[in-house]
């Protein structure tokens, strides 16, 4: 019985010992997805809590979405939900390739400025593909190259740089996308003051159909209306 009983114990130490090598790795990715994330934050003067915001509001976002929408794409919902606010964090990666004359223009970019700007969604796009090779089967990483290609893309198509319409759009972009737009709307950038909470709401419902998948938006329109939190809906 004793024999049987240390057997069971080394078992459940050698389990524990797995678990806790696999949370480090996990922890050990997170930081380091992060700091790149922060990396090319940093490269806009005016992005402040950002990525912070985004993570935060595309988990809470996702925790509403109903069970359906997730068996209609395909996705593992528990899954998704713990790793999308890593993941949305990476949107704007690419944006390390950019010129700051161009990221912090105080006015209206050109045709063509606004031509470089669109490129940081294949470049993201790029840079964690190469990343994806060291790292297969990595949620967080297959997640991060769909919203850094995708998350400008538009519900009706005229979005960038593929032109993908509603669920040709991966799931998370779809996500991502509507966030970052709010946020966008509600910080201040160099070409503009923050939007109240109120005008943003109202930019986001005249959206609906057009800009943003019209299931999301609606569940995101009511955590905006619900919510008195400054820091992620604005005031």
């Amino acid at each position: 019985i004793l024999s049987r009983y240390n057997y069971c114990r080394r078992k459940y130490c050698i389990r524990k010992e797995i678990y806790q090598q696999y949370e480090d790795i996990k922890n050990y990715h997170s930081a380091t997805i992060f700091a790149i994330a922060k990396l090319a934050e940093s490269r806009d003067h005016f992005t402040g809590e950002h990525i912070n915001r985004v993570g935060v509001l595309s988990k809470m976002l996702s925790e509403k979405l109903p069970n359906e929408l997730y068996l209609k794409n395909n996705t593992d919902k528990e899954e998704f939900i713990d790793s999308i606010e890593l993941a949305s964090i990476l949107n704007d990666i690419g944006k390390i390739s950019i010129s700051d004359l161009i990221l912090n223009k105080p006015g209206k970019l050109t045709k063509e400025e606004f031509d470089v700007v669109k490129t940081h969604t294949t470049v993201g796009f790029d840079t964690l593909k190469m990343i994806e090779q060291d790292y297969e089967d990595n949620i967080f990483i297959s997640l991060g190259i769909e919203i850094s290609k995708s998350h400008h893309e538009r519900w009706d198509g005229k979005g960038y740089p593929e032109g993908l319409s509603k669920e040709k759009i991966p799931l998370s972009a779809r996500i991502v996308s509507l966030i970052d737009v709010y946020d966008a709307l509600i910080s201040q950038r160099s070409y503009k003051l923050p939007f109240s909470k109120m005008k943003s709401l109202n930019l986001i419902k005249e959206g609906i159909g057009t800009q943003f998948d019209p299931e999301i938006a609606s569940v995101f329109i009511k955590l905006i209306e619900e919510s008195d939190d400054e820091f992620l809906f604005g005031t």
